[in-house]
């Protein structure tokens, strides 16, 4: 598990010493998958990791070789890299939103 230390924020800027320091709590949001160890400090990288990431294979792949990613964007450089002379478009292997249940942000 990430541990994840609280931010400090500065009182006055004439000393800085720790009393001039305010201590607030880092708020953590665990992914719901039970398999998974990922902590994050906001709740829509959380979200997007679940719904795009967790426990899923790679969505984009190259059409010019077997290279895959999570990411769109990284295929795209990909293909600008190594495949530059070729036209420059992605395979979507599967579309998420028909295979899991999103965590909805209006539901939380």
């Amino acid at each position: 598990m990430v541990d994840i230390k609280p931010r400090l924020i500065c009182k006055g800027l004439k000393n800085l010493t720790d009393d001039n320091f305010i201590k607030i709590e880092t708020v953590k949001y665990a992914c719901p998958n039970p398999d998974c160890d990922s902590v994050f400090t906001d709740k829509s990288n959380r979200n997007r990791h679940y719904n795009y990431h967790c426990g899923k294979p790679p969505r984009f792949q190259c059409p010019y070789c077997s290279h895959k990613s999570h990411r769109k964007s990284d295929v795209q450089v990909h293909i600008n890299s190594r495949h530059r002379f070729f036209r420059n478009y992605v395979i979507e292997l599967y579309n998420p939103c028909k295979k899991r249940n999103y965590i909805n942000k209006k539901t939380e």
